[in-house]
């Protein structure tokens, strides 16, 4: 209610991707522009925001460890189904890659990073029949390990993906 009343209009990652792209925010008459995001793909997105997004008129990126499609996450709540995925992305809302198993990637190896990363952006693919382009990094992103950011930079953009989003 509050960004809708302050005259925001909500865009997807990737719509924002595509802004920060061209080198503007649009045309200097359009509304200010904000991206709610949402992981882990919890059932209660369809069932509790969505409908608030749809009745104020906005979208959402939400990511989705895709191992969990279907299935309880970690912590026992439920996780959106392949038909709720297809649902919601046919309403417009974005599915990006949170990794297939939602594990701490610094600790993989660079095979199992990659794996994590391609399949992931695969299955969802798979599911919605749209290319997927935005990752969101699991647990707090390990900002300080320069080999490590590297080596994901490298992998994400070898995969495909336009760019991502972290706790930082």
């Amino acid at each position: 209610e509050l960004l809708r009343a302050s005259g925001y209009s909500a865009i997807t990652l990737s719509e924002a991707l595509g802004l920060l792209e061209a080198g503007d925010g649009g045309p200097l008459h359009s509304a200010p522009k904000v991206v709610i995001t949402f992981d882990d793909g919890f059932r209660d997105f369809y069932t509790e925001a969505f409908p608030i997004l749809a009745q104020a008129g906005f979208t959402a990126s939400v990511f989705l460890p895709s191992a969990f499609i279907g299935m309880r996450f970690i912590t026992g709540r439920e996780c959106l189904s392949a038909s709720d995925v297809r649902a919601l992305a046919d309403k417009g809302i974005e599915f990006g890659s949170h990794s297939v198993s939602h594990r701490r990637l610094v600790d993989l190896s660079r095979d199992e990073l990659g794996t994590e990363l391609r399949d992931s952006k695969a299955t969802i693919e798979d599911v919605t029949g749209r290319a997927v382009t935005t990752f969101s990094y699991p647990f707090r992103f390990p900002e300080q390990d320069v080999r490590f950011t590297a080596t994901l930079a490298q992998l994400l953009d070898e995969c495909g993906y336009r760019g991502g989003v972290t706790t930082t």
